[in-house]
């Protein structure tokens, strides 16, 4: 995959971070479903919950923990919302998995012929999936600002 391709993205998500400021704790979904107290948390708790999630997974070094921190975050949003208490949309990994589609497929492109390194294979999805958790920070992140 060319690195130029998503240059700018780390930029806009550094520049976003420097506009919020690092979140005052960091609140992850997981802290919301111990708490139960659905009815006390707000949209934007939630969200902040959700990024922080996300920042955790994008600090992963290898695949498999990747994976993990993403089918997390599925599973934790799937029991808060069959929650009653929750009257707002929550966030979802919808564009993640629409961003993570082209650039995955890419880098399985990339890899099909003359690549006999499974590292190197397993590298290039693995920054596939960063580039997608990048892009849904941006998204999320840009809705509390």
């Amino acid at each position: 995959m060319n690195d130029f391709t998503y240059s700018n993205l780390g930029q806009k998500i550094n520049r976003t971070a420097q506009k919020m400021g690092e979140f005052d704790f960091l609140l992850t979904l997981k802290d919301i479903l111990k708490n139960d107290q659905f009815h006390f948390i707000s949209e934007e708790e939630v969200i902040k919950a959700f990024c922080n999630d996300l920042k955790k997974a994008l600090s992963k070094e290898t695949l498999k923990e990747v994976l993990h921190e993403i089918f997390t975050i599925e599973n934790n949003l799937a029991i808060i919302e069959t929650k009653d208490e929750i009257d707002f949309q929550l966030p979802n990994l919808d564009h993640f998995y629409r961003s993570l589609s082209p650039v995955l497929l890419r880098a399985i492109w990339e890899n099909l012929e003359g690549v006999d390194d499974r590292d190197q294979v397993l590298h290039g999805w693995l920054e596939s999936i960063r580039i997608a958790i990048e892009e849904e920070l941006y998204i999320w992140q840009e809705k509390i600002i």
